[in-house]
């Protein structure tokens, strides 16, 4: 990967928005895989671990026939 020129202020060029809170973190450099380097359009910066999300449980599926029954059981009490 291509180091930063001399001089350079940061790590990436990504990196420029770190201290505004407005870049987005490279996945491939903290384990060393980032190829782009100095020209990577993210930031190589160290941020917070991402939480993981939980898996959320699928509702129930109803049956069609009991959907339908409570289609027009709903429109006999509208009527």
């Amino acid at each position: 990967a291509p180091a930063p020129p001399p001089g350079a202020l940061h790590p990436s060029v990504g990196s420029e928005a770190h201290a505004f809170g407005a870049c987005r973190r490279c996945c491939f450099f903290p384990r060393g895989r980032c190829a782009t380097g100095y020209e990577c359009k993210f930031c190589h910066y160290d941020h917070e671990k991402r939480k993981r999300r939980t898996k959320k449980s699928k509702p129930a599926k109803t049956n069609a026939a009991d959907a339908s029954w409570v289609g027009e059981a709903s429109a006999a009490v509208v009527r």
